[in-house]
């Protein structure tokens, strides 16, 4: 079989497409060899598929528009793209939250939200009436995806945008920052009460004065140093010691979160999922009474019990540790 046009960029397909679940043959049957890409055969046209000293050349751009990619050409820095219409970032772990942000934006979300601030209000009020003289009432919120909408950001990054703290804060500060559903008018309710409101948040200490400033903007109470507690440098990720400086001298009657971190040091990650469902069963009495929990579907600690909190793991490790969790549910085996 004679070199195909040189004009056409051939590659090492089984070396260019990164993707453990595809699947090449290449029989050679009447001069012509057969390429099977994730169960479909590919129609090359005219184009010829070829092998040289074992390996199997396929021209690129009728590779991958043949499955529905789009090609493009920069002479420039002389490199070929092969552009997947199905994903929206080109990132695997990114691409892998795009459904879920999406539901953080549904009108379920929204419901869920609502319902939320709806129960912490009657659980507020309760408190109040059971109020003894001299106590001193407060309520611990997280802030991101508790109090304040992070998908704004969020949709930058899955758009393959800066997953940097300084592209978070550009995001905290434009006009897309918004506050959750009835987050505002809750805090502002505990205060009008006699509460007092403190904030409790993992944010960057670089964040600091954006966080103060859309925080007022946004319309919340209580926004100083006395009432957000930020995760200065060199502190852990517990929020423990920042809860414990409030309740030595306050009341906590509840507790507003997204991940279980927020709450308590109960939820071990690196014990993995089902550890941690256990610790939640075990305060059970405490959830929709002191503990109140927002949905975030996004990121959290839930997604690092899956792989144990162990960073080193590779993308192929990680989505073998996922498919591991529905293996233990699914009822065929």
């Amino acid at each position: 079989m004679k070199n195909i046009n040189v004009r056409k960029v051939l590659v090492i397909l089984t070396v260019l497409v990164m993707t453990s679940t595809a699947a090449f043959a290449a029989p050679i049957l009447n001069d012509t060899i057969q390429v099977n890409f994730q169960g479909k055969d590919v129609n090359f046209g005219p184009y010829k598929v070829y092998i040289d000293d074992g390996r199997t050349y396929v021209p690129y751009r009728q590779f991958f528009e043949s499955i529905g990619y789009e090609v493009k050409w920069d002479q420039t820095t002389r490199t070929a793209s092969a552009i997947d219409p199905l994903r929206i970032s080109t990132s695997v772990d990114r691409e892998q939250k795009v459904d879920a942000a999406l539901w953080q934006l549904s009108a379920e979300a929204r419901a869920c939200f609502w319902q939320s601030f709806n129960l912490a209000t009657l659980r507020f009020d309760q408190a109040v009436e059971e109020k003894k003289e001299g106590e001193k009432l407060a309520v611990i919120a997280d802030i991101d995806d508790t109090l304040v909408d992070g998908v704004m950001y969020t949709a930058d990054v899955l758009q393959d945008g800066e997953w940097t703290n300084t592209a978070f804060g550009a995001s905290l500060a434009s006009d897309a920052c918004l506050p959750l559903p009835g987050a505002v008018e809750f805090m502002n309710y505990v205060v009008d009460k006699g509460g007092t409101v403190f904030y409790i948040t993992n944010r960057d200490p670089s964040l600091r004065e954006v966080t103060y400033s859309s925080m007022k903007k946004m319309g919340f109470p209580m926004i100083d140093e006395n009432h957000i507690f930020i995760r200065e440098t060199g502190m852990a990720s517990s929020k423990e010691s920042r809860r414990a400086i409030v309740e030595k001298d306050y009341k906590v009657v509840l507790v507003l979160g997204d991940n279980l971190e927020d709450f308590a040091d109960l939820f071990p990650v690196k014990e993995g999922v089902d550890a941690r469902r256990d610790a939640v069963d075990k305060v059970t009495d405490q959830w929709g009474d002191k503990f109140i929990v927002f949905p975030n579907a996004v990121y959290g600690d839930w997604e690092k019990a899956i792989y144990l909190y162990d960073k080193t793991k590779t993308p192929v490790q990680k989505i073998a540790d996922k498919k591991a969790v529905f293996d233990e549910y699914k009822y065929i085996k």
